[in-house]
């Protein structure tokens, strides 16, 4: 139930500049637009006619347990977007989203007991058990036995997530009406951050726009703003817009949201995960291309290609940005020169804590250190912070989970790498099933892979929902989902 360290954030002080008339009325319009729209959703409005529903989202009553547990997870993932004052215990963040969680999976044991529902399995709980399985026995031989046992107890809500996520979300309504809900929250961050770049020109970071913003970090000090919003961290914002970005390429595709809609939305979207200013925006341009390369593999084979190589190029990019800074900071043990630039470059806070987490992997290679025990201790001093910071954290979710979990947990991690990557449908596909899974899979190999070479996003719990959704969309009938013949645009 509790996730993440609570950490305190510097914020920087910069000079704005002074620029022309209010802009905002130009895109008062589509925005009222959107949220007009989203309003409907969660009052259960259909927005389109999505292609061979029974019955309709908008006929859903929360009149049993079970339906109380519905609308309490539904409630949950409204709040997955909020991340910013939580209740730290035992060193550990608690959020919202927690809470609704539990009230969700206390409705549905009842549910269960009073005969509403059953229990559903499936194959990738095997997955789940092997991945947590390897936790426990790092946690057993732990150097600090109490800190891993407390980890390892917020792990079984965490794995939870897809479990009662797969019991849950079992129809095609159901997976509609948690898109539109997912969709409506993410409008909401969008407009957030399209507001706050609008205003940042007028106001500049000392104001009530320091809220949403972060400080710079490893970029160079200046007057533009770097948004964290809702979230603790540009790199969780942006990890959460990555899946956001997919389900609204799903939506749109299948007729569950209105194209125009969609793009206002996507331009918000694109926007805000930009200026988090974060290496991850690479795993959200990944999603766009390999989209691109699922829908027009048949039309247009060598431009498909193209841009799936292309998008595979993006998070290697995000690698080679987040290794090193600008900024010669007094940490920094030693200055990377590369030919054709006229100064150095010193190692980021990231490339710093990925070597001495390659180390203390090596330390204890096998079962690791132990669960929730501090994969690294680097300091850290820039002249954009107030003071220098004790990054605890790898910022390199394989090398973040190996230094505690060891090769045993290394393991465990691939193999469910591997499990998601197994469920990519290829091409050509004419099933909504497969478009589904298709966008679900890359949407978490993204979030968790490939932005996880530049953060560590092994405990994100929208990303372990998504990973419940993979499971529900492969359980879905296909018989019933086929695409007509005359291609939707999306």
């Amino acid at each position: 139930m509790l996730l993440g360290e609570a950490g305190a954030k510097a914020k920087g002080e910069h000079r704005v500049g002074h620029r022309g008339p209010l802009i905002l009325s130009r895109h008062r319009a589509a925005w009222v637009t959107v949220f007009r729209s989203m309003g409907r959703v969660l009052a259960g409005a259909k927005l389109q006619e999505a292609s061979l529903l029974s019955p309709s989202p908008a006929n859903h009553r929360f009149t049993t347990v079970l339906g109380a547990a519905q609308l309490c997870y539904l409630v949950m993932i409204l709040l997955l977007v909020w991340m910013k004052d939580p209740l730290t215990i035992g060193g550990l963040d608690a959020y919202p989203a927690d809470y609704l969680f539990v009230a969700a999976a206390v409705l549905w044991l009842v549910a269960l007991v009073r005969g509403e529902t059953s229990v559903r399995w499936h194959r990738g709980y095997w997955i789940i058990a092997l991945y947590f399985a390897a936790m426990s026995l790092s946690a057993l031989h732990s150097s600090f036995p109490q800190r891993s046992a407390f980890k390892l107890l917020t792990q079984v809500y965490l794995l939870a997530l897809p479990i009662l996520t797969f019991n849950l979300i079992r129809t095609l309504p159901d997976f509609v009406r948690l898109v539109r809900w997912w969709m409506t929250a993410t409008a909401g961050v969008a407009f957030l951050g399209v507001a706050t770049l609008l205003l940042f020109p007028f106001f500049g970071a000392n104001s009530a726009l320091s809220w949403p913003l972060h400080h710079f970090g490893t970029l160079p000090p200046g007057a533009y703003p770097r948004l964290e919003l809702t979230f603790s961290f540009p790199a969780m914002l942006a990890n959460y817009l990555t899946v956001s970005v997919a389900l609204l390429l799903i939506a749109v595709r299948l007729g569950w949201l209105n194209s125009s809609i969609g793009v206002v939305l996507g331009a918000g979207i694109l926007l805000s995960a930009l200026f988090a200013l974060t290496p991850g925006f690479g795993g959200l341009l990944f999603v766009l291309g390999a989209w691109f390369w699922y829908r027009k593999h048949d039309e247009s084979p060598l431009l498909a290609r193209v841009a799936l190589i292309a998008a595979g190029a993006m998070p290697i990019v995000g690698v080679l940005l987040a290794s090193a800074t600008p900024i010669l900071h007094r940490t920094a043990p030693f200055l990377i020169h590369i030919a054709g630039l006229p100064v150095p470059l010193a190692p980021s806070v990231r490339l710093l804590a990925w070597i001495e987490a390659t180390q203390n992997f090596f330390a204890s290679p096998i079962i690791g250190r132990g669960i929730g025990i501090d994969a690294v201790r680097v300091v850290y001093e820039q002249a954009n912070l107030c003071s220098g910071i004790c990054v605890t954290d790898a910022h390199y979710t394989f090398l973040n989970f190996a230094v505690q979990t060891g090769s045993v947990g290394l393991g465990a991690l691939l193999l469910t790498i591997g499990f998601v990557a197994c469920h990519i449908p290829r091409p050509p596909s004419r099933s909504e099933t497969d478009a589904i899974v298709f966008g679900l899979a890359i949407a978490w190999l993204s979030g968790f892979a490939l932005q996880g070479l530049v953060g560590s996003f092994e405990d994100a719990r929208h990303l372990w929902i998504l990973f419940g959704l993979i499971l529900s969309a492969s359980a879905l009938p296909r018989s019933k989902l086929e695409v007509p013949t005359s291609d939707r645009s999306a």
